[in-house]
């Protein structure tokens, strides 16, 4: 009741189950649920944060049972008992993106290995190790995936913009840094592509028509069926 003595208006108001307020109330509630179902002495402080298509959890948990929890599928299923079960409605429990143990950073593997060796492109740049580098470049790895684990790099695609020199020079120095880095993680074998593409001024305007085309790739996003002709054709390496 309003402490107010005068005549006046109060308002109120509640929010359902699908609001995103009480859709991360619900994960984060859902989550210290299954840790107290593990260790009753769980110490839980977990945040969950949503928008459209896309959920994270952030906080600090200390429980003798975690590695008997999933908070990935206790969240999609919390999001699935709402309703959120279809993707029209731009937030589905069965989107692409989540947060995955497979690599270090916990992104899926062909964004991750996108981003450490385009980290490693710019590290060479920069130090002048590779001294023909300029600063405009995009990266794409394509992962085979088995049951949901990657198992093999298929192919990679590294468009970098480069000083006017012979394009055998160019391509040998970004395939050593590709081999260098990717070798180690045991995804790449003698059947994985690399298409070392020498520099791409502009991403935009007439396509030049050169062999070579450009995979289907997996970006966070979802699946993005693009094709584009690259240059130059496939360079083979002997993985070790």
């Amino acid at each position: 009741m309003s402490k107010l003595k005068a005549d006046h208006v109060f308002t109120s108001e509640s929010v359902s189950e699908g609001h995103p307020d009480k859709v991360c109330d619900q994960v984060s509630d859902a989550i210290l649920d299954a840790c107290l179902s593990k260790d009753a002495a769980s110490r839980v402080a977990c945040e969950t944060a949503v928008t459209t298509n896309f959920m994270a959890n952030i906080g600090e948990i200390t429980c003798r049972g975690w590695d008997e929890v999933d908070p990935e599928a206790v969240a999609r299923g919390v999001i699935r008992d709402i309703g959120y079960d279809r993707k029209e409605l731009k937030f589905c429990c069965d989107d692409f993106e989540y947060a995955t143990r497979t690599t270090p950073s916990l992104m899926p593997a062909p964004i991750h290995y996108s981003h450490t060796l385009l980290e490693r492109l710019q590290e060479v740049r920069k130090s002048g190790e590779i001294d023909y580098l300029r600063p405009d470049a995009k990266i794409q790895v394509s992962v085979l995936h088995e049951e949901g684990i990657p198992k093999r790099i298929t192919s990679v695609v590294v468009s970098h913009q480069t000083d006017d020199l012979p394009l055998e020079k160019i391509c040998t120095g970004l395939v050593e840094v590709s081999k260098d880095l990717l070798s180690p993680t045991g995804l790449i074998d003698n059947d994985t592509a690399l298409f070392p593409a020498r520099t791409p001024q502009r991403w935009t305007g007439p396509l030049p028509t050169m062999p070579g085309m450009r995979p289907r790739i997996s970006l966070p996003q979802g699946w993005l069926r693009n094709v584009r002709f690259r240059w130059p054709m496939p360079l083979a390496w002997q993985a070790p």
